[in-house]
């Protein structure tokens, strides 16, 4: 029999590759896109419902107004809106927020970005000379992976916009490589500076640090490689500092803001360690279910599984393995140390290597959740799965042998070892009792670094349910790889099968995201029997609302908490403390039950704890109005002397003061200070009017930040000190008589950030432009 056609036609061009990428997108998202009232993504209770819809609505919904609100009033008694670098109103992808409705937008920014990331993976590894149809497969096998897609379960929208552009910065590092020193390196740098700019804007540091981190490494190991492109590494240097003076306005906010922050000075090393990546959970690699997901498969693994997933597809990973031998030693070197050494510090506190970065590396010890370099090793186990696939395509069109039987074998016996285990936790549960997991309980238990009900684990009929899934995801992946073996065998005869390789990878990782992408009505995540309530008790006050805080935020409700972990350190502190709390322990999350009256100098006038399931009411009465005049004041001089004041029985907020410094001018004494009127309001703004017989204190109750500032509004105007008062309000001296006065939310460092990004905006612009007309320009004809 003589040998096969060998089909050269079975690739695709690259307007087909865009062409299949949004119509995965589509089909993905078809029933949250176009429908008129459609759901929201994620599952309900993660961070969407309880963070970032709210942030979105007030975020734009005052920049459609005109206002960069750069500070929050309804959370927290008040806090920066702006420097939470999550906020991202400066993100671009972002701006469809001030067209689209809330709900639409989310979900198109969602699907946006999704598409976004295959796209740019599939340019990476196409550059890279992968044909186009297994590089089509590579993206696939990121944009739906578990360390991506599973933050749509979650709702983390910042993460997938910043994860996004990784993708774009690896192929301009690549280009940089293999461009000369130059004009045409130099457009490929400012493509890195644009993909580092727009993760600078999209709003999630620690995977700014995290790619940082592996976009150093892949540079210092493709010098290695080449040392005479050692120029790379300035070129990288000088992209950065381009991005970080575009993006300076963000961070310099963002730094304004930590200052102040829980986050300030670092994280305990007991907390930096959250969030690694568990041994055990490597089995993720080839049975994503193995520790149960979302829904109805209860997770029950360490910390969250959207957080310490490396599945990419059973067939991805066969097609790294075929792409690991198939290439050179030098190709394979870089992406294979790569991913190894991303997973080695994905694994964070289990391995030796994390104190030492911790106490030694800057950023470690800022960030939390190693696990998040899942993803960028993702791109690279991709990259070998594409090679894998590309090493197929091109022997079946005749421009490479390969060994398909030997392969075929190689893969089967992969499928049978996968099954053999499959079977062993069969026969283990056949008797009733799933000792293998009931092992993995009681380890996994005693880590403490589980967020799953302790019932689950008690629970014999969950032991079955949890053996059984995990039963049928290593069987599944069985069937999958002996799939892949069957047309590995199959292509010898005909060749035309080699592209189902790459269809089975992209459709399994497809059915994978597809099962794990859950909707939910957006008016589950607000209460409107608190917003009625309210309502109908009209007033200047807040209210003590501590199940999903932020969902105050679209009716304009102040909370005296929230959701967040940049609150100020001051205002937690005072929080935990008033809660029976250590306040050197204090964490962003404060159990709250009590509703003391020393709330009543923050405005709180109602409590809505929960109990049995649903909302009661405690109200504190005759709370501090917004703005007073106060003339006694004490000075402490620190934190506990400050608590140990206010819990004093004879302090009356209404009538005294705590200080941290002597103010100037002092007060005076009288029965009637003065009268103080607020004339005009915004997120960032106060404007008062004061009419004082004698020097007081004006004390505002709203939180305190250095970056508040009062002032006359008038030429050769007085300044007035902003002092912090009781701990955590406004506290401002002022001198007898008339005086109108701005206090207003006033950053130097925002101001130097928007000076800083204005021009290296502009510069950035010509820069671009003057290198794409001298590439455009035509050359001129030769004389005759």
């Amino acid at each position: 029999m003589g040998e096969p056609t060998r089909d050269a036609t079975i690739d695709l061009t690259r307007g087909q590759v865009v062409l299949v990428l949004g119509l995965a997108v589509v089909v993905m998202f078809a029933d949250v896109l176009f429908m008129p009232r459609p759901l929201l993504l994620s599952e309900f209770g993660t961070d969407l419902s309880s963070q970032f819809l709210f942030w979105r609505e007030f975020g734009f919904s005052e920049l459609r107004e005109g206002n960069l609100a750069l500070w929050n009033p309804y959370v927290f008694s008040g806090m920066p809106f702006f420097g939470m670098m999550q906020s991202a109103l400066l993100y671009p992808p972002n701006w469809f927020y001030l067209v689209l409705p809330l709900v639409h937008a989310v979900n198109f920014g969602i699907a946006l970005h999704v598409f976004l990331l295959g796209l740019f993976t599939f340019l990476w590894l196409n550059r890279r000379g992968i044909l186009t149809l297994p590089a089509l497969a590579g993206s696939f096998s990121v944009m739906f992976s578990g360390s991506f897609f599973l933050h749509v379960y979650a709702g983390h929208l910042t993460a997938m916009c910043t994860m996004t552009w990784t993708p774009l910065l690896l192929l301009s590092v690549d280009e940089l490589f293999r461009a000369r020193f130059g004009r045409v390196g130099f457009r490929w740098g400012l493509l890195g500076v644009l993909a580092l700019s727009m993760q600078v804007f999209a709003g999630h540091p620690h995977h700014m640090f995290y790619g940082l981190v592996t976009v150093f490494l892949y540079t210092v190991i493709g010098v290695a490689e080449n040392p005479r492109r050692f120029w790379v590494i300035p070129a990288l240097v000088g992209m950065y500092v381009f991005a970080i003076g575009i993006g300076s306005v963000q961070l310099l906010a963002g730094l304004e803001m930590g200052r102040e922050s829980l986050r300030e000075g670092g994280l305990p090393i007991a907390v930096a360690g959250m969030l690694s990546f568990p041994p055990e959970n490597l089995l993720t690699m080839i049975a994503p279910a193995f520790f149960g997901l979302g829904g109805d498969t209860a997770y029950w693994g360490r910390w969250y599984f959207w957080e310490v997933s490396l599945y990419f597809g059973v067939s991805s990973l066969a097609l790294a393995m075929i792409g690991l031998v198939r290439r050179g030693r030098v190709e394979r070197l870089r992406p294979v140390l790569m991913a190894a050494i991303l997973i080695v510090l994905a694994l964070g506190q289990y391995t030796p290597l994390f104190r030492f970065l911790y106490h030694c590396v800057p950023g470690f010890d800022s960030t939390r959740g190693n696990a998040k370099f899942n993803f960028y090793a993702t791109l690279f186990l991709a990259l070998l799965a594409a090679r894998g696939a590309d090493a197929l395509l091109r022997a079946s069109r005749g421009g490479a042998s390969f060994a398909w039987r030997k392969a075929g074998i190689a893969v089967l016996a992969g499928a049978g070892a996968i099954a053999l285990a499959a079977v062993v936790l069969w026969i283990d549960a056949s008797d009733g009792q799933p000792t293998v997991v009931t092992a993995l309980f009681g380890f996994i238990r005693g880590t403490g670094e589980t967020y799953a009900s302790p019932d689950v684990y008690a629970s014999s009929e969950f032991a079955a349910k949890a053996q059984a899934l995990a039963v049928w995801s290593l069987l599944l992946a069985s069937i999958l790889v002996a799939a892949l073996a069957f047309v590995l065998f199959a292509v010898k005869r005909n060749y035309r099968l080699v592209p189902l390789i790459a269809v089975l990878a992209m459709v399994e990782v497809f059915v994978f995201a597809r099962i794990n992408r859950p909707t939910f009505d957006s008016d589950l995540a607000r209460f409107g029997q608190v917003e009625r309530y309210v309502r109908e008790r009209p007033g200047d006050y807040r209210i003590l609302q501590t199940v999903n805080e932020n969902n105050t935020m679209p009716a304009r409700i102040p909370n005296l908490w929230g959701y967040d972990p940049g609150v100020s350190r001051r205002y937690a502190e005072l929080m935990a403390w008033s809660q029976g709390r250590d306040p050197d322990e204090t964490t962003d999350r404060v159990e709250f039950r009590r509703f003391p009256a020393l709330y009543r100098m923050l405005r709180g006038r109602y409590f809505f704890p929960v109990v049995d399931g649903r909302f009661s009411i405690v109200e504190n009465e005759d709370v501090l109005p917004h703005l007073l005049l106060v003339n006694d004041y004490r000075v402490a001089s620190n934190r506990d002397e400050v608590f140990a004041a206010l819990s004093a029985p004879d302090f009356d907020p209404g009538r005294t003061v705590i200080l941290e410094e002597e103010p100037d001018p002092k007060p005076g004494i009288s029965d009637f200070p003065g009268t103080v009127t607020l004339v005009e309001e915004s997120t960032d703004r106060l404007l008062i009017r004061a009419d004082l017989a004698t020097a007081s204190i004006l004390l505002v109750t709203d939180a305190y930040a250095r970056a508040w500032r009062a002032w006359e509004p008038v030429e050769y105007g007085r300044d007035f000190e902003v002092l912090p008062g009781d701990s955590v309000l406004r506290a401002v001296p002022l001198p007898a008589g008339r005086t109108e006065l701005v206090m207003d939310y006033f950053s130097g460092l925002i101001q130097l950030g928007k000076a800083l990004s204005f021009v290296s905006l502009v510069l950035y612009i010509l820069l671009f432009g003057l290198t794409f007309l001298k590439r455009r320009r035509p050359r001129p004809e030769p004389s005759t």
